[in-house]
């Protein structure tokens, strides 16, 4: 079982993840993969279509399993187990973070033992930030302060965490360079919302694997990490 984390867009840098994310899927059984889309105003936005699209061109049965979110954020109905039980691996598209949050925190658990039986798991943008025990789920302001552009406070005032998924421990932001979300992550660590924090540029994939950790793509995943001295960032890419 993986777990691959994206950290958002839809370029070439997608290509090499989604090919290994497919052949575990395959590997795992010949069931369909299950993508989960939160559709703001009930319309699939055209980075979410990009990402079935790429995954039909590796050859991948697809069920697309999509929510409707009404103008003020409620999801219009609640996903059906039956959706995602028999699939061979399981896809988590971008989209506004506290509708996504709110699509999947009926099925938080179903998630948790899914992948604990072996699907494959991959989270895109939001998807990616979701997979952690505790994820930031929007906000550009801490104590009052900007810390991130207005633009993307994904309709939150001050930065907020919410208890997700918990496939992994550490908390992830997106986005890290290209939309400047690295600065709401040192931010982060630095109010003390979180320990550490793990931000992925749109060209990079943290792959978690039994026992290893791997980057695909060109991109960077930022560590950011708390201390008595301050806040420490440190770069990793691939190899």
């Amino acid at each position: 079982m993986s777990v691959f984390l994206h950290g958002g867009g839809i370029g070439d840098a997608l290509n090499a993840p989604l090919e290994r994310f497919v052949a575990e899927a395959r590997a795992r059984g010949t069931g369909e993969i299950a993508v989960i889309v939160a559709a703001d105003g009930g319309e699939v936005a055209g980075f979410q279509r990009a990402l079935i699209e790429r995954l039909a061109a590796q050859g991948a049965g697809v069920c697309e399993v999509i929510v409707d979110i009404t103008a003020d954020g409620t999801p219009t109905r609640e996903i059906d187990l039956t959706e995602i039980s028999t699939a061979s691996g399981i896809v988590v598209a971008g989209g506004t973070v506290p509708h996504v949050h709110a699509v999947l925190e009926p099925i938080f658990h179903d998630l948790r033992r899914l992948v604990s039986e072996g699907v494959p798991y991959f989270g895109s943008s939001a998807g990616a930030m979701l997979a952690a025990a505790q994820a930031i789920v929007g906000g550009w302001r801490i104590g009052g302060v900007p810390v991130l552009r207005e633009a993307w406070n994904e309709g939150l005032d001050e930065v907020e965490l919410r208890d997700a998924i918990g496939l992994i421990d550490v908390t992830i932001d997106s986005h890290a360079v290209e939309q400047g979300m690295l600065t709401r992550a040192i931010a982060s660590v630095e109010a003390g919302l979180a320990d550490a924090i793990l931000a992925i540029d749109e060209q990079a994939t943290l792959v978690i694997a039994e026992g290893a950790l791997e980057i695909l793509g060109t991109g960077s995943v930022w560590r950011v990490l708390g201390g008595e001295e301050g806040v420490q960032v440190r770069s990793d890419r691939a190899a």
